[in-house]
């Protein structure tokens, strides 16, 4: 073979092996660059769904909450199936928001988080006594029963009727709800301050971004 010929044979061996080597190169880092991106679209799309669920998470403890204070303004006073904010989402989920709220509705949403929380803590200790409260009650119905009884044992009517009332009184359960004064006076403060978010624009944009309508 010609001296001159064999180093063209090398030379084109050469560039044809730099070409798919190049080619190679690029393929792979076309196939890293679209993995990439699927990627980046995949995390936006769950932190929409995210930021999604937990609007709608949120309206759904806001709503049971001014449904809670309503009834609570109307009867000036707590049943025993309230509940205001047994559960907290607010500031676990607020960072998902800072984009889409200004500093008023951030504030309205915090305060009213804040005063919920009051309010279901109060209601919780307004519950936690009631047994105390009943108890004393009952205790104190019956001493005074006794005493009564005690004072007309000559009138044998007198001193049985009042013996019933003691054995009805221990015998057959409390139907009444006995407030404590404290709990319930500290919940009928906080009430009042309490602003609703549903139909302010906060409650708006909530509704907006968990995709429901008004």
């Amino acid at each position: 073979m010609n001296e001159y010929v064999l180093p063209l044979f090398v030379t084109a061996g050469i560039h044809e092996q730099t070409f798919w080597s190049f080619f190679a190169d690029f393929f792979t880092a076309f196939g890293t660059l679209i993995s990439v991106i699927i990627a980046i679209i995949l995390y936006l799309h769950k932190l929409r769904l995210d930021k999604r669920d937990a609007a709608r998470i949120l309206l759904m403890e806001i709503r049971n909450a001014e449904k809670s204070i309503t009834e609570i303004k109307n009867t000036k006073g707590v049943a025993e199936t309230t509940f205001v904010m047994p559960v907290s989402s607010w500031f676990k989920f607020q960072h998902h928001f800072v984009a889409d709220l200004d500093s008023d509705e951030l504030i309205l949403l915090n305060d009213f988080y804040n005063l919920c929380t009051l309010v279901q803590k109060e209601v919780d200790r307004l519950k936690n006594l009631l047994p105390i409260s009943n108890e004393e009650k009952i205790r104190l119905t019956q001493e005074k029963l006794l005493d009564i009884a005690e004072q007309h044992k000559d009138s044998k009517d007198e001193y049985e009727k009042h013996k019933k009332l003691v054995l009805r009184d221990r015998f057959f359960p409390e139907t009444e709800w006995f407030s404590p004064n404290l709990p319930e006076y500290r919940i009928l403060q906080h009430v009042p301050n309490i602003r609703y978010i549903t139909t302010s624009s906060c409650g708006e944009k909530l509704k907006s971004i968990a995709k429901l309508s008004s």
